[in-house]
């Protein structure tokens, strides 16, 4: 299993078959890889310097698509939605001080039940830090 946690935010994800591809210096993103699903995911926490709501960030990353599902319910944003070449999730919680995000990236494709299994695994995974507190 890995347990990895973000410096400060003490944001954590947890999963298995993923391993750390890159983490920031600062240690306020990690990128995890999972090479036989051709998974990456990236974690990262911000300030919410602009006050952001969870309306405001469903806007500032859903691509309007019909085919997407976007949802923004309480603190949190829910996000999935496809291009050409990938599938995307995006799992946001918005706090007053700070934001964590985790987005799940992987080859579109006609058969991806392994790969939404795993990233349902890591968004239940996903736990966010103090969201009142800035860091």
């Amino acid at each position: 299993e890995i347990a990895q946690c973000l410096v400060g935010s003490e944001m954590c994800i947890r999963d298995r078959g993923f391993t750390l591809g890159s983490e920031a210096d600062d240690g306020a993103r990690i990128t995890l890889v999972n090479s036989t699903l051709r998974m990456t995911t990236d974690a990262f926490g911000f300030n919410n310097v602009d006050h952001l709501d969870a309306d405001a960030v469903l806007a500032s990353i859903w691509n309007g698509t019909e085919d997407s599902i976007a949802r923004a319910e309480g603190n949190r944003v829910i996000i999935y939605q496809y291009d050409d070449e990938y599938e995307y999730f995006y799992w946001v919680y918005i706090g007053s001080g700070s934001i964590d995000q985790m987005e799940i990236r992987y080859p579109l494709q006609d058969d991806n039940r392994d790969e939404l299994e795993a990233a349902q695994s890591l968004m239940q995974g996903f736990t966010p830090g103090d969201l009142n507190a800035a860091h």
